[in-house]
């Protein structure tokens, strides 16, 4: 999976801490997530999520490509909290 890591102290308006790949074909991409939500559909957990590109640019003909590797992270992520109890999700609510 490619590195991502936290931009210190550099949070957007809605939030959202900035995120920065830091390796591979998007390095030095910086970016935030916004409207993430977490839905049932067919009895299965559907991740869905928006993104600002903060610095650096993403072509066009590489975004599908991008949003993937940045929700394979989210995912990853909110698996982890999740795992660790920092973050419970039950049937659509936030406990």
């Amino acid at each position: 999976m490619t590195k991502i890591v936290e931009v210190p102290t550099v949070f957007t308006d809605s939030g959202f801490q900035q995120l920065m790949v830091s390796e591979g074909e998007f390095n030095g991409i910086v970016f935030s997530y916004r409207d993430v939500q977490i839905s049932e559909v067919s009895g299965n957990g559907v991740l869905s999520f928006t993104y600002v590109v903060h610095s650096g640019e993403v072509p066009r003909v590489l975004e599908s490509k991008f949003k993937n590797m940045i929700g394979d992270y989210l995912f990853s992520r909110l698996d982890q909290m999740m795992l660790k109890g920092e973050i419970i999700y039950a049937n659509g609510v936030d406990d």
